[in-house]
C-alpha cells in the first residue's frame, strides 16, 4: 500500500478484503449477492440462518474470518422460520405451520429479533446494523422513529387487538389500512372500507375451513371480501397478532392505476427506483401488479415532485443513520409524498439498474468503500 494508505484496486475491491452473509443459502438474495461478489472479485463466505439457530457461538467464529457481515432475509425457509418461532417463545404444542400460512407473526418476529441479537455478537462492521433491521421490522416503531424526525406518514395508531374491540372504536364509515406490526411481502396486508350496512375487505389472503377451524394463507392474487363472516374470520386472527391502523390516503393514479413508488436508498443516496401500480390499492409486485418505468412517472408527476419523492425516501432512511440501504415505499397524493413504509430487505428489484449496477452491485461497492474509509 502507498504510503501505509488503505487503496481500493481499479474494481473497487480492498486488496484483503473477505465479506460475509448471514442467510439462507439456496435464497434468490444470496445468489443475487454472492453474483455481485463474483463479478467484483470479492470472495464471500456465507453463515445460514439454519447453522446459527442451532449453534449461537457460530458467529463468533464466523465474524474472525471476514471483514464485515451483511444481514439477509431469513424467510422462505421452513427449517429456519421453525427455529424462529421455538426462539421467540410459541408453544411447544403449536401445530407445523403449512406452506404461506398466516399464523404466529409476533412469535417469529421475536424469534428474529433474538438472532439479530445473536448475529451482533459479532465485533464486525455491519453493512446493516442488526438493530436497525429489527426496528425498521416493527412498523409501529418505525412510524414512531418517523414522527420524531417530522417524515410525512399517514394517521397511524396500534389496532385493538380483539376483533369486538376493533369493531367498537371504528366510526360509522371510513377506510384504512391493516398491517400485521411484524410482517412482509404484504403477508396480512388488508385494506378495510366500511358504511353503515356494507363493508369490505381487500388482501392477498385464502381462507381455508377445516371444520371449525379457519386458517388464513398468503396468495399470489388479491382478494375481495364482502361477507361480514368472512372479514370476520381474518380479523379476528391477525389482530390477535397485533396490528397497525393506518389512515387510506388517496395515491396519485396514473393511467387510471393507483400508484406507489419503491425507491432503493444507498449511502443516503435514492438510487434504483419503480412505479408500482394495480387495480386493486394494494401494489406489491410480486402480487402480480404492473410496474411502472420511472421515465413514465416523472412525465407525468413532472420533476419537481418527482424529486420530493426522492427527498422524502432519503429522509425516512436517514433515521436509520446504521443500514447502509433500504428500501422506502412512498405514496404520492395530491398533498405530497408520504412514506407508506421502509424495508430492511427492499433491495430485490430484479433487472433494476442505476448508473449501470444491479442494486446488489451498488450497496456492494458503496459497502467496499465505507470499509476502506474505517481502515484509513
Amino acid at each position: 500500500m502507498a504510503n501505509g494508505a488503505s487503496l481500493l484496486l481499479e474494481n473497487n475491491r480492498l486488496p484483503d478484503v473477505r465479506l460475509g452473509l448471514i442467510g439462507n443459502p439456496e435464497n434468490r438474495r444470496v445468489d443475487f449477492f454472492r453474483q455481485a461478489c463474483k463479478n467484483n472479485d470479492v470472495p464471500l463466505d456465507v453463515l445460514p440462518w439454519h447453522d446459527l439457530l442451532r449453534n449461537q457461538s457460530a458467529i463468533q467464529t464466523f465474524s474472525e474470518k471476514v471483514s464485515g457481515i451483511r444481514i439477509e432475509s431469513a424467510g422462505e425457509n421452513d427449517n429456519v422460520t421453525l427455529g424462529l418461532l421455538k426462539l421467540g417463545g410459541a408453544p411447544d404444542n403449536a401445530p407445523a405451520l403449512q406452506f404461506g400460512q398466516i399464523a404466529y407473526l409476533k412469535e417469529q418476529a421475536l424469534g428474529l429479533r433474538k438472532a439479530l441479537e445473536l448475529a451482533s455478537r459479532a465485533e464486525t462492521a455491519y453493512q446493516c446494523a442488526p438493530e436497525d433491521i429489527w426496528t425498521m421490522t416493527d412498523k409501529w416503531e418505525s412510524h414512531l422513529r418517523f414522527i420524531e424526525a417530522k417524515v410525512s406518514r399517514p394517521h397511524t395508531q396500534l389496532a385493538k387487538n380483539s376483533l369486538d374491540g376493533f369493531r367498537k372504536s371504528l366510526p360509522r364509515q371510513g377506510r384504512l389500512f391493516l398491517k400485521p406490526r411484524w410482517g412482509s411481502s404484504a403477508s396480512g396486508l388488508c385494506a378495510y372500507r366500511w358504511t353503515a350496512d356494507r363493508e369490505q375487505l381487500i388482501a392477498p389472503i385464502v381462507i381455508r375451513r377445516i371444520g371449525n377451524e379457519t386458517n388464513l394463507f398468503n396468495s399470489l392474487s388479491i382478494k375481495c371480501y364482502n361477507q361480514t363472516a368472512d372479514i370476520d374470520g381474518i380479523l379476528e386472527q391477525l389482530l390477535a397478532q397485533e396490528m397497525i391502523c393506518e389512515d387510506w390516503v388517496p395515491k396519485a393514479r396514473i393511467n387510471g392505476k393507483s400508484t406507489d413508488l419503491r425507491i432503493l436508498v444507498i449511502n443516503g443516496q435514492a438510487r434504483h427506483w419503480t412505479g408500482r401500480q394495480s387495480s386493486q390499492p394494494i401494489t406489491n409486485l410480486h402480487l402480480g401488479n404492473d410496474r411502472l418505468f420511472s421515465t413514465a412517472f416523472l412525465e407525468t408527476m413532472g420533476l419537481e415532485y418527482t424529486e420530493k419523492c426522492l427527498q422524502e425516501a432519503e429522509k425516512a432512511a436517514s433515521c436509520f443513520p446504521d443500514a447502509l440501504y433500504a428500501g422506502v415505499d412512498i405514496l404520492p397524493t395530491a398533498k405530497g409524498p408520504v412514506i407508506g413504509e421502509i424495508n430492511a430487505f427492499g433491495d430485490l428489484l430484479p433487472g433494476l439498474t442505476s448508473r449501470g449496477e444491479s442494486t446488489y452491485e451498488a450497496s456492494l461497492k458503496c459497502w467496499l468503500k465505507k470499509l476502506q474509509s474505517r481502515r484509513s
